[in-house]
């Protein structure tokens, strides 16, 4: 394995160690790296994380979109969080906020860097044949993205099931 990437999987690792921060060790992070022969990488998980990550459970996150988004962590988490939509809702700014974990105290200076945020998954989604676009009304964050094969088929699905009526 690389010394890159031995180094991003250690950074990784490293908001479980007992000098983190609370925020930090609360993150959906790995609690160890192990590495084994031939190069291949092992994680430690929580056990209450386990479950995510079983057998039966994927992650449908267009990687060389991530991987372009490197040293961006808000950008990341935008594309992650998107990547698990099939069709977003519009959000608030401060919804947005509070969800990624951001500690700016200015709402004005989180909303320039989430447009900047955004304009870098956009640029990647589109480098990479990923459909992403965005436009911030008001308040709002309106996201339109191309779903993945089997959200699109969700949606179909959904849609041609017959609503139940609300009594």
């Amino acid at each position: 394995m690389g010394a890159s990437l031995r180094q991003k999987l250690r950074q990784t690792t490293g908001g479980n160690s007992p000098s983190a921060t609370p925020r930090q060790r609360c993150q959906l992070k790995p609690i160890g790296l192990l590495e084994s022969r031939g190069g291949s990488v092992s994680f430690a998980w929580k056990s209450t994380l386990r479950a995510l990550y079983g057998a039966d459970q994927f992650t449908q996150v267009d990687w060389a979109v991530r991987h372009a988004l490197d040293g961006q962590p808000l950008a990341q988490w935008l594309h992650g969080f998107y990547a698990s939509h099939a069709k977003p809702f519009p959000l608030k700014v401060e919804t947005l906020h509070r969800l990624c974990g951001s500690e700016a105290t200015l709402m004005s200076d989180y909303a320039k860097t989430l447009r900047k945020a955004l304009d870098a998954v956009a640029g990647a989604g589109a480098a990479h044949g990923e459909g992403f676009s965005y436009a911030v009304r008001g308040d709002l964050v309106h996201v339109e993205k191309k779903g993945s094969d089997a959200q699109r088929l969700h949606l179909v699905k959904k849609a041609a099931k017959p609503r139940k009526l609300r009594s």
